[in-house]
């Protein structure tokens, strides 16, 4: 089966690389060969085979498989999933597979674009240890399901003309969430104290909730955390407050959004937390030096 969503109108006879399925147990297309896979174990638990041992996973979870990946495993009765399968040209064009295999991230500067989108993509390369599979808190379910639901809803609903760009802007936001909660963290970061997770606890909590009103008041109180104590954990690990930080992540999933979708300047506002324009372009200049709009032009032109 050649996964992929095609435009309900004939006329436009647009294709999008993009498709996502519900399953009990585990998609019977798990193993294709042409699509990346991000599995969403949303209840039950799977078992499987990784580097010659038996795995098991619990829900809720998710699962990144390359092309490249053979999944030999099996569900409990009770097991249920969400499969998105893509292609990483989705994410960008020059992102085939050939060139994908032939490229390095060291090939890739630091700070462009590219290096950017590359990435999002970080999770589904071939590694020694082979493909990622976490647990994770419910918190961070929530927040994978709404997007994962976002994406299927504009693949099927079709409802206006922009229903690829905005299907391709929720994967986006999908993948920015994965690759620094998940994939870059586990990397870069070990928690070696009660600090240590503390930290991470509250940054997880900024990605899970980019997109909603979040103030000192709010994190103190759902995270217990004195405000003081909160703004100095952040400036000795990142030199700038809190809130400074959460405005450099949604600038972070701005930026993304502003080259890789044709998305209104107001939507992208929205989906990054703020319900006022002028505000966020003005909090966008402050930090890229460039308008949204500036921004969007300068970059697609590299």
């Amino acid at each position: 089966m050649e996964l992929f969503t095609r435009s309900y109108d004939r006329e436009w006879n647009r294709i999008v690389d993009l498709i996502v399925f519900n399953d009990k147990g585990i998609s019977k297309y798990i193993n294709d060969k042409d699509t990346y896979k991000f599995v969403l174990l949303e209840k039950g638990d799977m078992t499987f085979e990784k580097n010659g041992k038996r795995t098991t996973l619990k829900a809720p979870a998710f699962l990144l498989l390359s092309e490249k990946d053979c999944f030999v495993g099996s569900c409990s009765k009770s097991a249920k999933t969400t499969t998105l399968f893509f292609k990483p040209s989705v994410i960008r064009e020059e992102f085939t597979f050939k060139n994908i295999d032939n490229a390095k991230e060291g090939d890739v500067r630091e700070g462009t674009t590219l290096h950017q989108d590359y990435m999002l993509i970080y999770g589904f390369l071939e590694k020694t240890e082979g493909f990622h599979e976490t647990e994770i808190q419910m918190t961070a379910y929530i927040k994978i399901k709404g997007i994962t639901d976002s994406i299927k809803n504009e693949l099927v609903s079709q409802k206006d003309g922009f229903w690829p760009c905005r299907s391709r802007s929720y994967l986006l936001e999908l993948l920015y969430f994965i690759c620094y909660n998940y994939i870059r963290k586990s990397d870069n970061y070990d928690a070696d104290s009660n600090d240590d997770v503390e930290f991470g606890v509250i940054t997880d909590y900024l990605r899970e909730h980019i997109n909603e009103e979040i103030t000192l008041e709010r994190l103190t109180k759902e995270l217990s955390i004195n405000r003081n104590r909160l703004n100095e954990m952040f400036n000795s690990r990142t030199s700038m407050t809190c809130l400074n930080y959460l405005t450099k992540l949604r600038m972070e999933l701005g930026s993304i959004l502003l080259t890789q979708t044709d998305l209104r300047i107001g939507e992208i506002c929205e989906r990054i937390g703020y319900d006022d324009a002028n505000y966020f372009t003005k909090a966008f200049k402050k930090e890229t030096g460039m308008t949204p709009s500036e921004y969007r032009k300068n970059k697609r032109m590299e």
